[in-house]
């Protein structure tokens, strides 16, 4: 009676060490109609390994120490199980591992919308839109053109195309999750017409705000069309101010400005639409610099000083942050000499009443770790 249990406990002790180091090797993070192999470690050679699976069909042989196996479309889990049974012990020794699967996304409706000229010498627009039944995986979205033109801008659904031959040709947009090696594909084909007669629409102007009397303004415009036979009408408060590219202006009195431009197709003789920007020129104080739009500093200078503020920028807002510290360098500008340096808190005053007559460039230096330089007198 004593061997018999004395056989039964080592046996008992056998199977449950033999179980403990048989260990399934592959794939648990899957996509369903994809093969997957997997092989078993730990199972004596003279077992018989014979696998199952849950949620998935076996390809091939389910004997062996390996086997393929394609998870079924539908399904968001599996299990994959070995037993291993030694000939010459009565026992079975079973080992089961968990399964995730990711089903390919139904992708429906990809279409590509098309906005702006869709000629040359203008920027077009094109936009995806599908539905999908799981659009929460990382996905990507790659965009190509049959050899008319250059992305100017790509953020993810939304392309900008500037195309440089006339006629007919195919935008093509791949959607693909990262997960999946099935890509969704939708092409376009559009006509590309001939861009140099059309009438050039302006978008807006950029560039000084604000300005102290004396001190000078300098404009630019943006525009979807950049074709060859383009004139630029520059006007302040009306009045045609002869210019080529861009529009620089001093201002010698106080008060408000308006600045417009207008752009006219020399080779069609039509004008397009009139763009405004609104200036403010300040008296007293002395003030000479200038207000950049977009640099995220506004520098004012007085007589002996120099104040800064931080801009913040919102979708439809310029919000002035103070009490935020800048490091700051001053160089004389003909020279390029060092003069001073220091930390400034925005809102307060730098002190400048120590410098000699001239011109100088100040640095700032943002949070970013940029720099930004403005150019100021001292008279």
């Amino acid at each position: 009676m004593k061997k018999i249990i004395f056989y039964f406990l080592f046996l008992l002790f056998f199977i449950q060490d033999i179980a403990a180091v048989l260990v399934i090797q592959g794939e648990t993070d899957c996509v369903s109609n994809n093969e997957y192999s997997y092989t078993v470690a730990g199972a004596d050679l003279s077992s018989t390994i014979s696998w199952s699976v849950t949620n998935g069909q076996i390809i091939g042989s389910a004997l062996g120490l390996k086997v393929k196996v394609k998870w079924d479309q539908g399904q968001t889990s599996g299990k994959i199980t070995v037993t291993a049974k030694p000939i010459e012990f009565p026992y079975n020794s079973t080992v089961s591992k968990d399964i995730s699967i990711f089903n390919d996304p139904v992708v429906t409706n990809m279409n590509i919308t098309a906005s702006g000229g869709l000629a040359t010498y203008s920027y077009s627009k094109f936009s995806l839109t599908y539905s999908s039944n799981n659009d929460n995986y990382e996905k990507t979205i790659t965009w190509s053109i049959n050899n008319a033109g250059s992305i100017k801008t790509l953020t993810g659904n939304n392309i900008t195309i500037a195309f440089d031959k006339i006629g007919q040709t195919t935008i093509t947009a791949t959607l693909k999750y990262s997960k999946s090696s099935k890509s969704y594909i939708t092409t376009k084909i559009i006509n590309i017409s001939d861009g140099s007669l059309a009438t050039p629409t302006l978008t807006g102007i950029s560039g000084t705000r604000k300005v102290g009397v004396g001190g000078t303004g300098i404009y630019s415009v943006s525009s979807d069309y950049f074709g060859p036979h383009l004139k630029e009408v520059w006007k302040v408060n009306n009045l045609v101010v002869p210019t080529h590219a861009g529009l620089q202006y001093n201002f010698t009195s106080p008060g408000s400005y308006r600045i417009s431009c207008q752009y006219t197709n020399t080779k069609t003789g039509k004008s397009g639409n009139v763009v405004n920007m609104a200036v403010s020129v300040i008296s007293g104080g002395g003030i000479q610099s200038l207000e950049i739009d977009n640099d995220p500093f506004e520098i004012i200078k007085y007589d002996n000083s120099i104040l800064l503020s931080k801009k913040e920028y919102s979708d439809n807002n310029v919000t002035i942050k103070n009490n935020e510290t800048v490091n700051y360098k001053i160089y004389n500008s003909l020279t390029g000499a060092f003069i001073l340096n220091g930390v400034n808190v925005t809102g307060n005053v730098i002190d400048i009443s120590n410098l000699s007559r001239g011109i100088y460039i100040i640095i700032l230096n943002t949070d970013n770790g940029k720099n930004q330089s403005y150019k100021f007198n001292v008279k």
